[in-house]
């Protein structure tokens, strides 16, 4: 499964159309579900860093997050996202 790049679905949520909100909100909830049908407990995400943790003269074609736990949005997204909360997922660092 995989969804489209939205750094502004958050934050810019209320000013779509009624119609795209109400299908990205379908959309989601079916992701749910299937994971949720299947007993997922490990995702693998291929995600665009940013240049958020490696400079633009040092950036690897792929790395693999190993932390215990990933904080989301960074710090620079505050003021534009009116996003309230951080999201935390717990990692798996041994898998």
């Amino acid at each position: 499964m995989a969804t489209t790049h939205t750094p502004g679905l958050l934050g810019w949520f209320k000013d779509a159309p009624e119609d795209q909100q109400e299908a990205a909100i379908n959309a989601f909830s079916k992701m749910r579900a299937y994971m949720a049908d299947r007993d997922a407990n490990v995702m693998i995400v291929f995600s665009n860093d940013h240049l958020l943790n490696w400079p633009i003269n040092n950036l690897p074609s792929y790395t693999v997050g190993i932390g215990s736990e990933h904080v989301g949005p960074a710090d620079w997204y505050d003021s534009w996202l009116s996003q309230k909360e951080k999201y935390r997922v717990a990692g798996h660092p041994e898998l």
